[in-house]
C-alpha cells in the first residue's frame, strides 16, 4: 500500500490492535498502554496527514515512531503479525463480553485454553474460578457471555447491557468527530431487559467517518439501517445499538425524545410550545412544560407528569447511599479481603461497611462455622482498631432452611451487629409453603434484614413462588428491612414491590452483595432501580450516618 493512502486513523486502527495482543501475551501493562494512547494521540491529531517528523506528535516515542513509518510504507506491521501468532484465534471472541477484558484472557490463554469449548467446560467443571486471579463472579460471566454470543439475544439483561452501553461510549468519546454523546432509552431508565441500547451524539463532522469507523469495535457485526440522523447496527449479542445524531443546540429536547417512553413524551408533548426544539439541556424542556425536572427512571407511564407537580417528591441519588450492608470476603465466597473491601469503601466515601459472609450450611460457598464465625470476628476487631472515622460492623447473612428455621441458633445470632437472612435452597417450594418457610426468618427478632427476597435472576431465573405482598406487610408489624440486592443479576426487589414497601411504611436497604471489592461499585443499579420504584432518602436504611445507623440497629436489638 502507498504510503499517502494509509490514514492516521488507519494507523491508529493498527497500534490499538498492538495494544491489545500486548496485552494478551505480556505481563507489563506500560508496553501496550504506549501503543494505546499513541494510537488515542493520532485519532486526536488535528491534520489529516502526519508530520515527516513524528517525534513532533506528543507522546510518540522513537520506537511506535518506527512502527507507523513500517504502517505507511506497507500498510502492515510485522509485530502484529507476531503477536497475532502467540494469541489463539478461537479464543478471541470473548473480547466481545462485557466485564471479560484482556486481563481475563491473558490468564485463560496462560493456562492452556485455546478455544471457547474449553472455556465451556472449565467454567462448568468449575476450573475456571480456581485460576489465579479469577473467581466465580468471573466462571458465572464467561458462561452466561458465552451463551448470548452463541444464541444472540431478541432482549438484552442490564446486567450485560450496562457496562457494554459504557464501554462503547467510553471508546466512541475518544473519537474526534464525537462533540457530545449520551446514553437514551430503556437503559438510561433503568429497564431491566433492554430491546436495544440507545445513544445520542452531536458530531463535529457528517455520520459518514463515525460509520467507517463502526467496524473497528469488537461489539460490532452489520449495519441493519443508515439514514439521516441515525446509524443502527446490530452486535454479536443479537441486540441493536441504535446511534442518533442531533444538532448542539437541540440537544436537551432529543435527549428527553430518546429517553422517555413514547406515553411518557407524548403527554409531555402537548405542554411544550409546538415545533419549538431549540432546549440545550433537558431542564429547560421541562421548565418550558411547566413542570420540574422529572428523573429519567420514572418517564414510564405518563402518570408521572401529574405526580412531580402534586408530590413533589426528591428520589434517592448515588449521593445519598453512606454504606453498604452486604457483601461478602474471602472467609466464605468472596475474592477481596476484609481489608481490600473496606479500602474499597473508603474510596468510595462511605461511613461504613458490613461483612455478612456465608452461614455454615451453604457449603459450597464455603459457609462459616460457629468456630469460623468468631475467628472472623477477631480479625474484624482488629482490622477495626486501625481505622478512623469509619465504621467495620460484624454482620452474617444466615441461611433460612427449608423448615424456616436459621442456620445459626439465637445465641449466635445475638451477639452479631446486623443478621441478614437469606433463602438460598429449595425454591421450588408451593407458594404457602415458601411464604410461610421466610414468615418464620421475619419473625425472628435477630433478623435486621430479608435478602433479595424474590430469589431472581434476570433472565436466567424467575422469581421462587412467594407471596410478597404478605411478606411486605409483616415486614411493617415485625419492623424488618427488606433489601433491594443491587447485583446487576438481582436487582431484588423490583420497582412495584418497592412502591409496596414505601406506602407500608417498610424500610430499604440497597445493597451490593458483592463478592468482591469492585463489585461494590454495583450500588449504582441499586440506586438507578430504587428510583424507578419512587423512593427518597428517607425510605432508604443505608443513607443514615454512622451514629444513626448504629441507633436504628440498637432500637431493633
Amino acid at each position: 500500500m502507498e504510503r499517502n493512502l494509509v490514514t492516521k486513523d488507519q494507523i491508529a486502527d493498527v497500534l490499538r490492535e498492538i495494544g491489545v495482543y500486548l496485552e494478551l501475551t505480556e505481563d507489563s501493562p506500560y508496553k501496550a498502554l504506549a501503543y494505546k494512547r499513541a494510537a488515542r494521540t493520532l485519532l486526536h491529531w488535528p491534520h489529516r496527514k502526519l508530520p515527516e517528523d513524528l517525534g513532533d506528535i506528543p507522546g510518540i516515542g522513537e520506537k511506535i515512531a518506527g512502527t507507523i513509518r513500517e504502517i505507511q510504507e506497507k500498510g502492515e506491521s510485522e509485530q502484529l503479525d507476531r503477536l497475532k501468532k502467540k494469541v489463539p484465534p478461537q479464543i478471541l471472541p470473548l473480547l466481545r463480553l462485557p466485564d471479560i477484558g484482556t486481563k481475563v484472557l491473558r490468564i485463560l490463554i496462560k493456562e492452556g485454553y485455546t478455544d471457547i469449548a474449553q472455556v465451556v467446560e472449565g467454567a462448568r467443571n468449575r476450573q475456571i474460578r480456581k485460576l489465579p486471579g479469577l473467581g466465580a463472579k468471573t466462571e458465572k460471566a464467561l458462561l452466561k457471555g458465552i451463551e448470548i454470543l452463541e444464541k444472540g439475544l431478541e432482549v438484552m439483561p442490564i446486567a450485560l447491557a450496562w457496562p457494554l452501553a459504557h464501554e462503547l461510549i467510553t471508546i466512541l468519546q475518544e473519537w474526534p468527530e464525537v462533540n457530545k454523546i449520551a446514553l437514551a432509552g430503556e437503559l438510561r431508565r433503568g429497564v431491566e431487559q433492554v430491546r436495544s441500547i440507545d445513544i445520542i451524539l452531536n458530531l463535529t463532522t457528517d455520520s459518514e467517518r463515525l460509520v467507517q469507523r463502526l467496524p473497528s469495535l469488537n461489539l460490532f457485526k452489520e449495519i441493519k439501517e443508515q439514514d439521516k440522523g441515525k446509524v443502527f447496527f446490530e452486535t454479536h449479542f443479537g441486540v441493536d445499538v441504535n446511534l442518533y445524531t442531533v444538532p448542539e443546540e437541540e440537544w436537551g429536547y432529543w435527549l428527553v425524545y430518546f429517553t422517555g417512553s413514547e406515553v411518557h413524551f407524548q403527554r409531555l408533548e402537548k405542554l411544550l410550545p409546538p415545533e419549538k426544539k431549540e432546549f440545550k439541556q433537558e431542564r429547560e424542556v421541562y421548565q418550558s412544560a411547566g413542570l420540574p425536572f422529572i428523573d429519567p427512571e420514572v418517564r414510564e407511564t405518563g402518570e408521572e407528569i401529574s405526580r412531580v407537580k402534586e408530590e413533589g417528591i426528591r428520589l434517592v441519588s448515588d449521593q445519598d447511599i453512606k454504606g453498604d450492608l452486604h457483601c461478602h470476603s474471602t472467609w466464605s465466597d468472596g475474592g477481596s479481603d476484609i481489608a481490600e473491601l473496606v479500602s474499597m469503601a473508603q474510596q468510595m466515601g462511605y461511613e461504613y461497611l458490613v461483612i455478612t459472609d456465608h452461614s455454615q450450611s451453604l457449603k459450597i460457598a464455603g459457609g462459616l462455622s460457629q468456630e469460623r464465625l468468631m475467628a472472623q470476628r477477631a480479625e474484624i476487631e482488629k482490622i477495626r482498631g486501625r481505622l478512623n472515622n469509619f465504621t467495620l460492623l460484624h454482620g452474617v447473612e444466615v441461611d433460612i432452611l427449608k423448615d424456616g428455621r436459621l442456620d445459626y441458633p439465637d445465641e449466635i445470632l445475638a451477639g452479631m451487629d446486623l443478621v441478614i437472612a437469606s433463602v438460598h435452597s429449595h425454591f421450588r417450594l408451593d407458594r404457602y409453603t415458601m411464604t410461610e418457610r421466610v414468615s418464620l426468618a421475619l419473625k425472628n427478632p435477630h433478623v435486621d434484614i430479608l435478602a433479595h427476597p424474590t430469589g431472581r435472576l434476570i433472565g436466567m431465573r424467575q422469581p421462587y413462588e412467594l407471596d410478597v405482598e404478605a411478606i411486605i406487610d409483616l415486614a411493617a408489624v415485625t419492623g424488618t428491612y427488606l433489601e433491594l440486592n443491587s447485583s446487576p443479576d438481582r436487582l431484588d426487589l423490583s420497582p412495584p414491590y418497592l412502591e409496596m414497601a414505601k406506602a407500608r411504611g417498610v424500610r430499604i436497604c440497597i445493597n451490593t452483595d458483592a463478592h468482591n471489592k469492585d463489585r461494590l461499585r454495583d450500588i449504582n443499579l441499586g440506586v438507578k432501580t430504587a428510583r424507578r420504584g419512587w423512593l427518597s432518602p428517607e425510605d432508604i436504611v443505608n443513607t443514615r450516618t454512622s451514629t444513626d445507623l448504629l441507633k436504628l440497629l440498637e432500637k431493633r436489638q
